[in-house]
Protein backbone atom coordinates (compact mmCIF):
# COMPACT_ATOMS: atom_id res chain seq x y z
CA UNK A 1 0.00 0.00 0.00
CA UNK A 2 1.03 3.66 -1.14
CA UNK A 3 2.67 5.05 2.17
CA UNK A 4 2.09 9.31 1.98
CA UNK A 5 4.56 10.80 4.11
CA UNK A 6 3.20 12.65 6.66
CA UNK A 7 4.63 15.95 6.53
CA UNK A 8 4.10 19.20 4.57
CA UNK A 9 1.56 18.47 1.82
CA UNK A 10 -0.25 20.13 -0.71
CA UNK A 11 -2.87 21.13 2.10
CA UNK A 12 0.00 22.52 4.17
CA UNK A 13 0.89 25.09 1.55
CA UNK A 14 0.37 28.50 1.92
CA UNK A 15 -1.32 30.53 -0.86
CA UNK A 16 0.53 32.54 -3.44
CA UNK A 17 2.23 35.75 -1.35
CA UNK A 18 1.58 34.70 2.19
CA UNK A 19 4.67 32.40 2.32
CA UNK A 20 6.54 34.47 4.98
CA UNK A 21 5.18 35.94 7.86
CA UNK A 22 7.26 39.13 7.12
CA UNK A 23 6.12 41.21 4.26
CA UNK A 24 9.32 43.04 4.29
CA UNK A 25 11.06 40.30 3.60
CA UNK A 26 9.31 39.54 1.02
CA UNK A 27 10.55 42.54 -0.97
CA UNK A 28 14.18 41.92 -0.89
CA UNK A 29 15.23 40.44 -4.35
CA UNK A 30 17.94 38.02 -3.72
CA UNK A 31 18.54 33.84 -3.08
CA UNK A 32 18.83 32.59 0.13
CA UNK A 33 21.06 30.14 0.99
CA UNK A 34 23.52 27.91 -1.88
CA UNK A 35 22.91 24.81 -3.34
CA UNK A 36 26.14 22.08 -2.65
CA UNK A 37 27.09 19.09 -3.89
CA UNK A 38 26.83 15.48 -2.34
CA UNK A 39 30.40 15.76 -1.19
CA UNK A 40 30.38 18.62 0.21
CA UNK A 41 27.30 17.67 2.19
CA UNK A 42 29.32 14.52 3.30
CA UNK A 43 32.00 16.58 3.79
CA UNK A 44 30.15 19.14 6.37
CA UNK A 45 28.41 16.61 8.37
CA UNK A 46 31.65 15.06 9.23
CA UNK A 47 31.30 17.75 11.94
CA UNK A 48 29.66 16.00 14.69
CA UNK A 49 28.10 19.24 15.82
CA UNK A 50 25.54 18.98 13.07
CA UNK A 51 22.05 17.40 14.14
CA UNK A 52 18.95 17.26 13.18
CA UNK A 53 16.53 19.28 13.97
CA UNK A 54 13.57 16.79 14.70
CA UNK A 55 10.94 19.10 14.27
CA UNK A 56 11.71 20.73 11.05
CA UNK A 57 12.38 17.69 9.30
CA UNK A 58 9.02 15.94 9.98
CA UNK A 59 7.50 19.13 8.35
CA UNK A 60 9.49 19.02 5.22
CA UNK A 61 9.42 14.91 5.49
CA UNK A 62 11.02 12.57 3.15
CA UNK A 63 13.81 15.79 3.44
CA UNK A 64 15.76 16.38 6.25
CA UNK A 65 17.26 19.48 7.82
CA UNK A 66 20.60 19.61 10.24
CA UNK A 67 21.70 22.41 12.37
CA UNK A 68 24.87 23.47 13.72
CA UNK A 69 25.57 25.62 16.80
CA UNK A 70 27.36 28.05 14.89
CA UNK A 71 23.61 29.18 13.37
CA UNK A 72 24.23 27.55 9.49
CA UNK A 73 21.50 25.29 8.50
CA UNK A 74 21.53 22.22 6.06
CA UNK A 75 18.37 21.51 4.02
CA UNK A 76 19.22 17.92 2.68
CA UNK A 77 16.24 17.59 0.00
CA UNK A 78 17.26 14.53 -1.62
CA UNK A 79 20.84 12.39 -1.50
CA UNK A 80 22.00 13.97 -3.82
CA UNK A 81 20.70 18.17 -3.61
CA UNK A 82 21.02 20.00 -0.89
CA UNK A 83 21.23 23.55 0.18
CA UNK A 84 23.41 25.28 2.89
CA UNK A 85 22.46 28.32 4.83
CA UNK A 86 24.71 30.92 6.75
CA UNK A 87 22.93 31.87 9.89
CA UNK A 88 21.18 35.08 8.65
CA UNK A 89 20.11 32.81 6.01
CA UNK A 90 19.07 30.22 7.96
CA UNK A 91 16.46 32.14 10.17
CA UNK A 92 14.40 33.35 7.23
CA UNK A 93 15.07 29.39 6.05
CA UNK A 94 13.42 27.58 9.25
CA UNK A 95 10.62 30.41 9.31
CA UNK A 96 9.57 29.63 5.55
CA UNK A 97 9.26 26.26 6.76
CA UNK A 98 7.15 26.88 9.73
CA UNK A 99 4.92 29.53 8.34
CA UNK A 100 4.30 27.24 5.31
CA UNK A 101 3.38 24.35 7.77
CA UNK A 102 1.29 26.71 9.96
CA UNK A 103 -0.94 28.26 7.29
CA UNK A 104 -3.61 25.68 6.22
CA UNK A 105 -6.14 27.07 3.36
CA UNK A 106 -9.23 25.90 2.81
CA UNK A 107 -8.36 26.14 -0.82
CA UNK A 108 -6.43 23.83 -2.24
CA UNK A 109 -2.71 25.38 -3.34
CA UNK A 110 -2.87 23.76 -6.72
CA UNK A 111 -6.60 24.91 -7.89
CA UNK A 112 -6.25 26.29 -11.39
CA UNK A 113 -2.61 26.08 -11.45
CA UNK A 114 -2.44 22.71 -13.42
CA UNK A 115 -5.11 22.71 -16.34
CA UNK A 116 -3.60 19.55 -17.31
CA UNK A 117 -5.13 18.04 -14.06
CA UNK A 118 -4.74 14.23 -14.20
CA UNK A 119 -2.80 14.02 -16.95
CA UNK A 120 -0.30 16.13 -15.65
CA UNK A 121 2.28 13.18 -15.19
CA UNK A 122 2.00 12.30 -18.80
CA UNK A 123 2.82 15.68 -19.89
CA UNK A 124 6.09 16.10 -18.24
CA UNK A 125 8.51 15.81 -20.70
CA UNK A 126 6.30 18.49 -23.13
CA UNK A 127 6.17 20.48 -20.41
CA UNK A 128 9.83 20.72 -19.62
CA UNK A 129 10.85 21.13 -23.34
CA UNK A 130 8.16 24.15 -23.17
CA UNK A 131 10.63 25.47 -20.10
CA UNK A 132 13.60 27.54 -22.61
CA UNK A 133 11.32 29.13 -24.32
CA UNK A 134 9.02 30.06 -21.28
CA UNK A 135 12.31 31.06 -19.23
CA UNK A 136 14.50 32.39 -22.53
CA UNK A 137 17.10 29.62 -21.78
CA UNK A 138 19.02 27.17 -23.98
CA UNK A 139 17.68 23.69 -23.60
CA UNK A 140 21.30 22.30 -23.13
CA UNK A 141 21.11 24.35 -19.52
CA UNK A 142 18.34 22.40 -18.10
CA UNK A 143 20.61 19.54 -17.91
CA UNK A 144 18.92 18.16 -14.15
CA UNK A 145 21.77 19.21 -12.54
CA UNK A 146 21.93 21.89 -9.01
CA UNK A 147 23.58 23.92 -11.26
CA UNK A 148 20.34 24.45 -13.65
CA UNK A 149 18.45 25.10 -10.76
CA UNK A 150 19.85 28.00 -9.56
CA UNK A 151 20.09 29.48 -13.34
CA UNK A 152 16.05 28.79 -13.04
CA UNK A 153 16.21 31.20 -9.71
CA UNK A 154 17.59 33.70 -11.89
CA UNK A 155 15.58 33.58 -14.47
CA UNK A 156 12.20 33.05 -11.87
CA UNK A 157 13.49 36.52 -10.00
CA UNK A 158 13.15 38.17 -13.44
CA UNK A 159 9.44 36.72 -14.28
CA UNK A 160 8.56 37.97 -11.31
CA UNK A 161 6.24 35.87 -8.58
CA UNK A 162 2.91 36.22 -10.62
CA UNK A 163 4.30 35.09 -13.95
CA UNK A 164 5.66 31.71 -12.14
CA UNK A 165 2.74 30.98 -9.77
CA UNK A 166 0.10 30.36 -12.81
CA UNK A 167 -0.05 28.81 -16.37
CA UNK A 168 1.75 28.83 -18.58
CA UNK A 169 5.05 28.92 -16.80
CA UNK A 170 3.77 27.41 -13.16
CA UNK A 171 3.20 23.88 -14.73
CA UNK A 172 6.87 23.72 -16.83
CA UNK A 173 8.62 25.28 -13.66
CA UNK A 174 6.76 22.21 -10.89
CA UNK A 175 7.50 19.70 -14.03
CA UNK A 176 11.42 20.47 -13.85
CA UNK A 177 12.03 20.48 -10.62
CA UNK A 178 9.90 17.46 -9.92
CA UNK A 179 11.66 15.75 -12.60
CA UNK A 180 15.31 16.78 -11.15
CA UNK A 181 14.14 14.93 -7.75
CA UNK A 182 12.27 12.18 -9.52
CA UNK A 183 16.31 10.74 -11.00
CA UNK A 184 17.86 11.83 -7.74
CA UNK A 185 15.58 9.53 -5.80
CA UNK A 186 15.15 7.00 -8.54
CA UNK A 187 10.99 7.50 -8.16
CA UNK A 188 8.00 7.48 -10.51
CA UNK A 189 5.61 10.08 -11.00
CA UNK A 190 1.53 9.56 -9.77
CA UNK A 191 -0.82 11.53 -9.73
CA UNK A 192 -3.37 11.87 -6.67
CA UNK A 193 -7.12 12.94 -5.98
CA UNK A 194 -7.09 15.63 -3.83
CA UNK A 195 -9.55 15.75 -0.54
CA UNK A 196 -11.33 18.48 -2.14
CA UNK A 197 -12.75 15.71 -5.07
CA UNK A 198 -11.86 17.76 -8.03
CA UNK A 199 -7.78 18.77 -7.54
CA UNK A 200 -5.21 16.46 -9.07
CA UNK A 201 -2.03 16.48 -7.02
CA UNK A 202 1.60 15.09 -8.49
CA UNK A 203 3.54 13.25 -6.45
CA UNK A 204 7.01 11.36 -6.64
CA UNK A 205 7.38 7.96 -5.57
CA UNK A 206 10.23 6.81 -4.14
CA UNK A 207 11.50 2.60 -4.43
CA UNK A 208 10.71 2.68 -0.69
CA UNK A 209 7.21 3.88 -1.60
CA UNK A 210 7.77 7.27 0.74
CA UNK A 211 6.10 9.98 -1.43
CA UNK A 212 7.17 13.71 -1.56
CA UNK A 213 5.01 16.38 -2.99
CA UNK A 214 7.24 18.59 -5.75
CA UNK A 215 4.91 21.55 -5.19
CA UNK A 216 5.65 21.73 -1.60
CA UNK A 217 9.72 22.22 -2.56
CA UNK A 218 8.68 24.21 -5.80
CA UNK A 219 6.49 26.47 -3.36
CA UNK A 220 9.71 26.74 -0.91
CA UNK A 221 12.09 27.55 -3.67
CA UNK A 222 10.37 30.21 -4.98
CA UNK A 223 9.41 31.70 -1.55
CA UNK A 224 13.84 31.63 -1.12
CA UNK A 225 13.86 33.10 -4.62
CA UNK A 226 12.13 36.22 -3.41
CA UNK A 227 13.81 36.38 -0.41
Amino acid sequence: MLEVVRGLGYTHCPVEGDVIGDGERMKAKRVIGRTITKKARRTLLLDSQWSINAELSSIVSPSTVYQHPNGQALYVITDGLSRLYDPSDAEIFIAIVRDTHNQIRASHILEGMLPEGKDFAAQVPDLVAQLPGLLNMKPEELDYSQSSLEIIDRKMRRRGREACNRPPLFPALLAYLGEVVRRQINGQWRMRLAEDGETWEPWIIDPDNRACPPGMIFIMRSAMAYC
